[in-house]
C-alpha cells in the first residue's frame, strides 16, 4: 500500500509544528535537542520542517527531553494513521478491532505475515529511486505495525497464498528461509490460519484469478471487505458483495491444501533451504510437487488436497 509523502501529510505538519513549539519553550536549540535523545541535529530540522516522517522511538525520546509527557506519542498514532491513503483509512482503523480477518493474496505474502528481510526486499524493488535510510524507516514502521497488531488478541488471521508467492523466493534463499520460519512460527501461536494454493490447481477451477482481497468480521456481526489495486482501494460494506467475496474465499479453501498439510509444505520448504540443498534440487521438487512427511497424509497432488 503506497504512503503519502511526508511533506503532504497533515499530521507529519503538525507533528514539526509542535515538536519546535514544545523546543523552543524548553529554551533548546535543534542541535541541543538532538544530543538529548542521540539524533543528528539535520533530523529534528527535517522532522519540524515535515521532510521527514517521525518514529514512535522519536516522538518518545523527544517527549522525555522536552518533558512534554505523551503528547508527541499522541501526535505520532495520528502521523501513523494519516501516513496511509485516504481510501485506507476506514480499514485501517477498522483492523485492529475486527475478530477475524480473512485475507487472500495470489501474488505477495499477506502485509501482516511478512518477514522482516521479505518487507526490505519488496520495498527495495518497489521503490528504486528511494535512498536505503527511507527504506528502512519504511521496514521499521511496517515491522512495528505487525507488533502491535500480532501482540494484541485480534484479529485472527486467517490467510491464503499461492504456491508462486514461495516459489519466486527460490533464488532468494535466506529470504525463502526466514519468511517460511515467520509463517511456522506464526502458525504454531494459534493466531494464524495458512493455506497455500499450489500451482497445479487448473486455471478453469481457480476462483481467485481477479486478484487479492480481504473479510473483516467486527464485533458488531459486520463484515467488510477491502480490495486493492496498484494505486486504488475500494472499502466495501454492501452486505451482497462481502457475502459475494466470503464464499469466494470459501471456493478458495475448497482447492487449496489443508491448514494441517499446509504447515508439512512449509516444512518441507525450510527443510531442503535449511538443509543446504541446491536452488535448482528446489526448483525441480517445486515443479513437481513436495511429498508430505510423515507419509501418513495426502499427497500435496492427490485427491485430498482440498480442506
Amino acid at each position: 500500500m503506497a504512503r503519502i509523502p511526508p511533506g503532504e501529510n497533515p499530521a507529519v505538519r503538525r507533528f514539526g509544528r509542535e515538536l519546535a513549539r514544545l523546543r523552543n519553550l524548553a529554551d533548546m536549540s535543534q542541535s541541543q535537542l538532538a544530543r538529548a535523545i542521540n539524533v543528528s541535529g539535520a533530523l529534528v530540522g527535517h522532522i519540524e520542517r515535515a521532510e521527514r516522517t517521525p518514529t514512535q522511538r522519536f516522538a518518545k525520546k523527544a517527549d522525555e527531553a522536552l518533558e512534554a509527557g505523551d503528547h508527541l506519542v499522541g501526535l505520532w498514532k495520528d502521523v501513523q494513521q494519516a501516513a496511509y491513503p485516504e481510501y485506507a483509512g476506514s480499514f485501517m482503523q477498522a483492523l485492529p478491532h475486527a475478530l477475524m480477518m480473512r485475507d487472500y493474496h495470489p501474488m505477495i505474502v499477506p502485509g501482516l505475515l511478512q518477514s522482516e528481510s521479505y518487507i526490505r526486499a519488496f520495498c527495495r524493488a518497489n521503490n528504486p529511486m528511494e535512498t536505503d535510510d527511507y527504506i528502512e524507516r519504511v521496514v521499521e514502521q511496517r515491522t512495528r505495525r505487525q507488533e502491535l497488531l500480532i501482540e494484541s488478541e485480534r484479529p485472527v488471521i486467517w490467510a491464503i497464498i499461492t504456491e508462486s508467492v514461495l516459489s519466486c523466493l527460490a533464488h532468494t534463499p535466506g529470504i525463502l528461509l526466514e519468511q517460511t520460519s515467520r509463517l511456522l512460527e506464526l502458525v504454531g501461536s494459534g493466531r494464524v490460519q495458512l493455506q497455500v494454493i499450489l500451482a497445479g490447481v487448473r486455471f478453469d477451477e481457480h476462483p481467485g484469478m481477479d486478484g487479492p482481497f480481504t473479510i473483516l468480521s467486527l464485533p458488531d456481526r459486520q463484515e467488510v471487505a477491502y480490495i486493492e489495486g496498484a494505486a486504488s482501494g475500494n472499502l466495501i460494506t454492501e452486505s451482497a458483495e462481502v457475502e459475494r467475496l466470503a464464499l469466494k474465499f470459501g471456493s478458495l479453501q475448497g482447492v487449496a491444501l489443508s491448514p494441517g498439510q499446509t504447515t508439512e509444505y512449509l516444512k518441507n520448504v525450510r527443510g531442503e533451504i535449511d538443509g543446504q540443498h541446491s536452488v535448482a534440487h528446489l526448483e525441480l521438487q517445486q515443479r513437481a510437487g513436495w511429498p508430505l512427511r510423515g507419509g501418513g497424509g495426502d499427497s500435496p497432488n492427490g485427491d485430498g488436497a482440498g480442506h
